[in-house]
């Protein structure tokens, strides 16, 4: 058994304020550690053939959000135990530790002193000991070169703990691609093989009130050269704060492999706190980022498979986290996302262009477990990706930038470019979310859930609540989405009362029925002349009202002109109330139902005006025929309205009823239901609605 390195208890620990772990990662952190345990400490040679996605990547449960994952993801436990052997072995290493002398802050001197004890490491690896204080480094001749550069294998390089060892760039620098970093080329052509390399324990500071607005300084470089398959193995990065760069905190780049950056701080940079660019099989772990001005975690440029778990962005002038540039097969879980000014968490699809080495679209990424609080737009968005996994999140007081016209969760398109056409967020899971308003927010978000366009088509919502949005709950728009959706709780959810156990409005060219037409019996439904019969039903989207659809079994004969005529009927309310209101009627239907050549077809009756009805809205539709033979329409099998009304009340409203006083030559105007209404001589009519 080998023991955990003793830097992870005794060396300078975050502040509990600068770490912190969201609840459903507090097991699974500590089952990572315990695993670091199980054996001995191992090196592997720095292969890069058998590095491949596939062979560090399994489905690891991770807690409670770990059950819902079914798509394999980053091997945390392997790579964490792999950094961590790495920096135990080069602890112990024969080569002994290197002491740094103290810090000077003479850039000239502090400078020669930590790259001399680079130097003095021999080639099998060994420690590099930075002193309490705070180091001036100097600009490189080279920007690519940085000012600390750790360039032996089996090496690591500490200090004594955030806040108390500082590397801080001298004033009045030039361009900087890592103030610390990983080996760059000595030669052109000749690449370097970095691997087990470790950092930690110290505070990078980019020193930017101090320097040059068109400086581009970065705290932390990782990374061989652009475009090229050679990669860094094996970088670990822990406790380690990067604030106050130009440019980016931490910038893992092209290319690096099986990274973990664990407990690590980036704060009021000039860019990102964390970009991934090119990064694999890696993880970052109980990581915070914050009062960046674009986004705290930014991954990019074809990063696959890596793993964002139990980290916090916020207060950053972009998004928390963003997934983006051909990103594939990485999970966001269990982090804390709150108060950024534009989204919250964003995945967008759209490819890469050449030279880019991946130039296929963004997928398979997963957002699960995560809280999302105060996003100045969105508080989840996708646009244009597929195969997105959005699983179990809590989403709380989104568009808060935005007054009222952001979303808790957002699936849309975007034009690419060139010849590309449009990308349309399609075949998405998103599941077991709760969308929240807290009361007195000064901004509601729009929608629950919102499907931008129905091109954003085949997305599955599966038990998902939402309350207190401020247009609706839900808008799906995809033919697919609305067929498949189920089981979404709250008020005006989508369903509202049952899932399309087998078929659905949307298949039929429908946005809506009372009953599926399997169970229609074809003409069986004779209606009596001047009665007005009600047929109520629950809208389980928003939409506007067109038409009315009715199935004309057989058709009728000397009907009067003007009295054969259909209606809609709204409430005051979402939910039926005591009394309904005809909203739009049809012109007269005599002509049509009485036509031999419509019998034994769909009838779509047109209304005067367009009505909207939101999802969960209860509606009546009324229908009335005067004549000698009134026309026969499409019912349920049983014969009246009982027991299709059974243990309802007039007030529910009842399924299928009729007005009380017969012999109308038009629809009443409005309908108290109490009074008006009764089971007496109705038929359970089938109905349709469509835009």
């Amino acid at each position: 058994m080998c023991a955990i390195p003793p830097y992870i208890v005794a060396r300078a620990p975050l502040p509990p304020t600068r770490l912190r772990l969201h609840p459903l990662l507090v097991a699974p952190v500590y089952a990572l550690v315990t695993a670091c345990t199980s054996a001995a400490p191992t090196r592997e040679a720095p292969d890069a053939s058998a590095r491949s996605a596939a062979s560090y990547r399994h489905a690891l449960p991770m807690g409670a959000a770990g059950a819902l994952l079914g798509a394999s993801v980053p091997n945390v436990a392997q790579i964490v135990k792999a950094a961590l052997s790495a920096e135990a072995g080069s602890d112990a290493g024969p080569d002994g530790v290197i002491q740094v002398p103290p810090p000077t802050g003479t850039a000239a001197i502090d400078s020669a002193n930590i790259n001399a004890a680079i130097a003095a490491l021999s080639p099998t690896g060994g420690l590099v000991q930075l002193q309490a204080g705070t180091y001036v480094v100097s600009s490189p001749s080279q920007p690519e070169d940085g000012s600390v550069q750790l360039n032996v294998n089996d090496s690591t390089l500490a200090g004594m703990g955030i806040g108390v060892t500082t590397i801080q760039l001298a004033p009045n620098s030039s361009d900087v691609t890592g103030i610390v970093r990983t080996a760059t080329p000595e030669l052109p052509g000749v690449l370097p093989a970095n691997s087990h390399m470790t950092f930690r324990d110290f505070t990078i500071d980019g020193n930017k009130s101090n320097q040059s607005a068109t400086a581009r300084i970065i705290g932390f470089y990782s990374g061989i050269t652009p475009d090229d398959v050679q990669t860094d193995l094996d970088i670990t990065v822990i406790r380690v704060e990067s604030m106050n760069n130009t440019g980016y905190g931490f910038d893992p780049h092209e290319r690096t492999t099986r990274l973990l950056i664990e407990g690590c701080v980036s704060h009021d940079n000039g860019t990102d706190g964390f970009t991934l660019d090119a990064v694999y099989d890696s993880v970052v772990i109980g990581c915070t980022s914050y009062a960046n001005a674009r986004h705290g975690y930014n991954l990019v440029f074809g990063t696959n498979s890596v793993r964002l778990v139990g980290d916090e962005a916020y207060s950053n002038g972009q998004d928390g986290i963003v997934l983006q540039e051909s990103t594939k097969n990485c999970v966001v879980e269990g982090n804390i996302v709150h108060d950024n000014m534009a989204d919250g968490i964003f995945v967008n699809g759209v490819p890469n262009s050449p030279p880019n080495i991946d130039t296929t679209p963004g997928t398979n990424n997963a957002i699960v477990g995560n809280l999302v609080e105060n996003s100045g737009m969105h508080g989840i968005h996708v646009q244009g990706e597929s195969g997105v996994e959005i699983a179990a999140n809590t989403i709380r007081d989104s568009s808060q930038a935005e007054g009222g016209a952001s979303n808790q969760i957002y699936l849309d398109d975007v034009a690419g470019s060139g010849s590309t056409g449009t990308f349309y967020s399609t075949q998405n899971t998103v599941y077991a979310n709760s969308m929240l308003v807290t009361t007195g927010v000064a901004s509601l978000p729009k929608y629950g859930i919102y499907e931008n366009s129905a091109g954003d088509d085949a997305n599955m919502y599966v038990g998902n609540q939402s309350f207190g949005a401020l247009t609706a709950q839900w808008l799906f728009q995809g033919p697919g989405s609305i067929k498949y959706a189920a089981h979404n709780g709250s008020t005006g959810a989508q369903p509202v009362e049952v899932a399309y156990a087998f078929d659905s409005p949307a298949a039929h060219g429908l946005t809506e029925w009372n009953f599926p037409p399997q169970s229609i019996v074809g003409a069986g439904g004779v209606l009596t002349s001047g009665t007005v019969y009600f047929a109520s039903l629950t809208a389980q989207d928003t939409f506007t009202v067109g038409h009315v659809d009715l199935y004309l079994g057989a058709q009728g004969s000397t009907l009067a002109s003007g009295g054969s005529v259909v209606g809609l009927y709204t409430f005051p309310t979402a939910d039926a109330g005591t009394s309904a209101t005809l909203a739009s009627a049809s012109a007269d239907q005599s002509a049509n139902w009485s036509d031999a050549g419509n019998a034994g077809a769909l009838s779509t009756v047109a209304l005067t005006t367009p009505t909207a009805v939101a999802a969960g809205q209860v509606v009546m539709v009324g229908i009335l025929t005067v004549g000698t033979t009134p026309p026969a329409f499409g019912r349920a099998p049983n014969s009246t309205g009982n027991p299709a009304n059974l243990g309802q009340t007039k007030t529910t409203p009842l399924n299928f009823s009729t007005y009380e006083t017969t012999s109308q030559t038009a629809l009443p105007s409005s309908v108290t239901l109490f009074t008006d209404t009764t089971e007496s001589g109705t038929i359970p009519v089938w109905v349709g609605l469509s835009i």
